[in-house]
C-alpha cells in the first residue's frame, strides 16, 4: 500500500499538506497518520479523433469543379500523389461556389468545425473563392498563392496555403509549374521533402 501512495504522490495526483483544510480530517491507519487530499487541478483529457481524418497532414478545400467530368478531381488526386500523401494523410472536399459566395455563417461554422476535428497541419485552398471564404479577405490569388497564412479554427491552428484551382490550371497549363512550386513548399512544411 505504501508503494501505491508513493506512486500517486510522485505522479502529482496525491498531495501531502499540513496547511490544507482537509488535512486534519482524514487521519487514519491507511494513510500512516498523514493527511492526503486529491489534487483537483483540471487536466485536459487527451484528444483522440476517431473519424476518417485522424492525423491529416493536409486538407484540400476546393470550390466546385467547372467541368462535369472528373478531370479536375483527377488533377487534385495527382497533386496529392505527387506530394507523397497517402490516402490516410489527406482529405479532399468540394463546395459549391453559390454556397461560398453567399457567405453562409452556418457553412463557415461547419467547415471550421470540420477543420478543428480533423486537425490538419496545413489546409490547401484551391481557387480564389475558397481562399477568400477561409481567410475572410478578398485578395488576388496571383499575389498570395503559395504563401502560408496561420489561422485558428475553433481552437486548432493550421496554416492555410492558397493554390490555383485545378480548372484554372486546365485552362492555363503554363501555371502548373507555379502550382507545383507552391505544393513543394507545403511538402517541405509537412516534412515530405527537405525544404
Amino acid at each position: 500500500m505504501d508503494n501505491q501512495f508513493q506512486t500517486l504522490r510522485n505522479n502529482g495526483c496525491l498531495v501531502d499538506s499540513d496547511s490544507h483544510p482537509l488535512s486534519s480530517t482524514y487521519f487514519g491507519q491507511l494513510f500512516k497518520d498523514q493527511a492526503y487530499y486529491w489534487n483537483l487541478i483540471p487536466t485536459p483529457a487527451p484528444t483522440k479523433i476517431i473519424e476518417s481524418g485522424d492525423g491529416l497532414e493536409a486538407l484540400f478545400l476546393c470550390s466546385e469543379f467547372h467541368s462535369e467530368g472528373s478531370s479536375e478531381k483527377s488533377i487534385l488526386e495527382k497533386m496529392a500523389a505527387a506530394m507523397k500523401l497517402s490516402e490516410s494523410e489527406f482529405e479532399m472536399m468540394e463546395f459549391s461556389n453559390e454556397s461560398l459566395e453567399n457567405d453562409s455563417k452556418n457553412l463557415k461554422s461547419e467547415i471550421f468545425e470540420l477543420i478543428a476535428s480533423n486537425r490538419p497541419k496545413v489546409i490547401i485552398t484551391f481557387g480564389a473563392t475558397m481562399t477568400s471564404f477561409i481567410l475572410d479577405k478578398q485578395e488576388r490569388l496571383s499575389r498570395i498563392h503559395g504563401k502560408f497564412f496561420p489561422k485558428i479554427f475553433k481552437g486548432h491552428e493550421a496554416s492555410v496555403v492558397p493554390v490555383f484551382h485545378p480548372g484554372f490550371l486546365m485552362i492555363n497549363p503554363n501555371m502548373k509549374r507555379s502550382a507545383w512550386m507552391d505544393l513543394q513548399k507545403v511538402m517541405g512544411f509537412i516534412g515530405k521533402v527537405k525544404s
